[in-house]
């Protein structure tokens, strides 16, 4: 959980690193380059994301991001900063932020995001084949029922054959009386 935090004078370009900074991403603090190879080390899709954010003037305005930096020893880490720009008593404008490796977070994040794409598939398998079974299982019903039909109309126009041919008997034995 370690935190560093940073300073950037943006008028004469100049940072300001605690040490956790410098442990963060990997640079030595006696380097007087430090700041141009942790810019050239950031994931070029992220710099200049970084950098707009950075040069947003407004002190209202606060940033917080997440972006990808190769760490020369530790590979692709993610950091996360946030800042904000301020002006001190002598009207000079100054930002100040903290910094973050979460790294971790983000592998737990991408299991996670893994994990529930592989759960949306088999729910979607799973309601496929529900779907499947269902239609068979109305299919089945609607044969079922029709046989029951056939069955009965065989049957019952049997038995109403069988009455009427009685009871015509009976009416010819009836009337012959």
């Amino acid at each position: 959980g370690r935190v560093g935090s940073w300073e950037w004078d943006s008028v004469q370009d100049v940072y300001q690193w605690s040490q956790e900074c410098y442990d963060i991403f990997g640079v030595d603090c006696d380097a007087t380059s430090f700041t141009t190879r942790w810019l050239a080390r950031i994931n070029s899709s992220d710099r200049a994301a970084l950098k707009s954010a950075m040069n947003r003037r407004d002190e209202r305005e606060e940033f917080e991001m997440d972006y990808r930096y190769e760490h020369p020893g530790r590979g692709t880490r993610w950091i996360h900063t946030r800042a904000r720009m301020l002006t001190d008593e002598s009207r000079r404008r100054r930002m100040f932020g903290i910094c973050h490796d979460v790294t971790e977070r983000k592998q737990v994040e991408a299991v996670l995001q893994e994990s529930k794409s592989l759960l949306e598939s088999l729910v979607e398998q799973r309601t496929t084949e529900l779907r499947k079974l269902s239609v068979e299982l109305m299919r089945s019903q609607d044969e079922e029922h029709r046989r029951i039909a056939r069955e009965l109309h065989d049957s019952f126009g049997q038995n109403l054959a069988s009455l009427q041919i009685n009871l015509d008997r009976l009416a010819a034995a009836g009337s012959t009386l």
